[in-house]
Parts: structure tokens; C-alpha cells; sequence
């Protein structure tokens, strides 16, 4: 009983600990191994059948590595909300940046800064975020 209480903590330790995948490794094999192990006996009757505990362990370990694969997923992903989603969007010069000046970005006009000129109505990137004042520089087409 002990080894499935075991790969049910290896489990949940895999929700909380980057260990990617060794956990879950042993919590199916703690799993299998309790579960061919909770009835001691020679009738056949008695023991775990292989038709229950195989399914249930599978079915277990398709979750977790599942929920892994999801979470590595979601750790990829760019960013879309916040100051780090700006970084690399393309503006647009409402006003002469030379060196300051706005640019329109999400429907939102900006103060800008920038070290090489950019003209009223060309097009800008954003290089940083400093405040309410985005670093941009001009866009090459």
C-alpha cells in the first residue's frame, strides 16, 4: 500500500518540482509495483488483476505527462499582456521622434524616444520599456 501512496506523492512532487519527468517515472513504477504487490497470496483470485492495474497506471502516467507537456507549452509562449508583449511591435510616429516625441501602438498613443530620427507617419519598433516611454528605433523596410 505503501508504494501506491508513494507514486501518488511522486505525482503531485511533479506538479511542484521541475524534475522533467523523473517523478512521474517513479511514480509509475512505485504505482505498478504496489499494485502487483498489495495482495501477498498464490490464489489467483485474490491478486490484483493485470487487466485493472495496467489501465489505471497508464491512464495515471497519459495525465501527468500530459500536464507536462502543456506546461512546457505554456512556458514557450511570447507573452501577450504587459510591457514584455511591446517589445518588438511595430508603432506608429504620430509625431517627429528626434530624439522625443509619440507614437500610436495598441490603439494608444505613446511617449517616445529615439536615437535616430523618425518622421512623422513612418513606422518604429519597440526596443524597450522605461516608465511610460518606449525606446524605439526606426523601422527599415
Amino acid at each position: 500500500m505503501l508504494l501506491i501512496v508513494l507514486g501518488v506523492v511522486f505525482f503531485v512532487l511533479e506538479i511542484q518540482v521541475t524534475s522533467y519527468g523523473l517523478l512521474t517515472l517513479g511514480g509509475i513504477a512505485s504505482m505498478t509495483l504496489g499494485g502487483l504487490l498489495l495482495v501477498k497470496t498464490d490464489a489467483p483470485f485474490m491478486q490484483v488483476s493485470l487487466s485493472f492495474l495496467l489501465p489505471t497506471v497508464i491512464t495515471a502516467a497519459a495525465i501527468m505527462f500530459g500536464m507536462a507537456w502543456l506546461a512546457m507549452k505554456a512556458r514557450r509562449r511570447v507573452p501577450v499582456t504587459g510591457k514584455e508583449s511591446m517589445v518588438g511591435e511595430i508603432a506608429t510616429a504620430k509625431t517627429d521622434v528626434a530624439p522625443h516625441g509619440q507614437v500610436f501602438l495598441h490603439g494608444e498613443l505613446w511617449d517616445a524616444v529615439s536615437e535616430q530620427p523618425i518622421k512623422r507617419g513612418d513606422e518604429a519598433e519597440v526596443r524597450s520599456i522605461e516608465g511610460l516611454t518606449l525606446k524605439v528605433v526606426p523601422r527599415h523596410k
